[in-house]
């Protein structure tokens, strides 16, 4: 089941961003066009841009000040910090889909996080995650 995975979310993930399996809207109009850019837009920032700025240093302060054995880890460290810029799960399209609801929307936000801004959060976080285990090691050293 676990070989299957990957590639049954991958066909999924490209459904969704084709776009194909959403019905055409006929009474979709410019305004509400509009009203999904700003809800795209407020989902990105709300999904991949404020855990970042609440989580990040939190995550730097544990590491630095809590003695738990697991955040010695660096490997821990850094998944942490990715996990809090991670792009919308793809269940969300399913259950979107299933209600008939933000079809159009969700295929946009789907691309945007799976494209877009995967490649530069993934890079930011990671740098942004060894810079805080180098600073959380610098005191124990």
């Amino acid at each position: 089941m676990g070989g299957v995975a990957v590639p049954l979310i991958l066909v999924v993930l490209g459904a969704n961003l084709e776009g194909k399996t959403q019905p055409e809207d006929p009474n979709h109009s410019e305004e509400d066009d509009k009203q999904e850019t700003k809800l795209l837009i407020a989902c990105i920032v709300s999904r991949m841009l404020l855990p970042i700025i609440i989580m990040a240093p939190l995550l730097a302060l544990a590491a630095k000040y809590v003695p738990v054995s697991i955040l010695d880890d660096p490997i821990f460290v850094i998944v942490c910090f990715l996990l809090t810029g991670a792009p919308s799960a793809l269940q969300l399209a399913q259950i979107c889909q299933i209600n008939g609801v933000y079809l159009g929307v969700m295929s946009r936000l789907l691309f945007q996080s799976y494209v877009v801004w995967i490649l530069p959060s993934t890079l930011i976080l990671v740098v942004c995650s060894i810079e805080v285990l180098e600073w959380a090691n610098k005191g124990a050293s």
